[in-house]
């Protein structure tokens, strides 16, 4: 993915929820983490607007770079221990 014109590695946001094992919806667990974190849009993340139409609604891409994952799984992580 490129992000800031920069090719950057990156982590699919809905597969990183699914391994983090959250009880949240997605799309709540994604917005809550971009304002905890203070993350910024085309510079920690991108967000491809429409993917799919499913019934229920469209689905959201939603990749993270690999630093703003780490930032997620470390504190998940935390979050469990506690």
């Amino acid at each position: 993915q490129t992000i800031n014109g920069n090719a950057v590695e990156t982590v699919n946001a809905r597969e990183l929820h699914a391994f983090l094992e959250s009880k949240q919806a997605f799309s709540t667990w994604i917005k809550n983490r971009i304002s905890e974190y203070e993350f910024a849009e085309n510079a920690d993340y991108l967000l491809h607007k429409f993917v799919e139409q499913t019934p229920s609604g469209a689905i959201i891409m939603s990749k993270l770079d690999c630093q703003s994952a780490k930032v997620l799984i470390l504190y998940t992580l935390q979050d469990l221990q506690r």
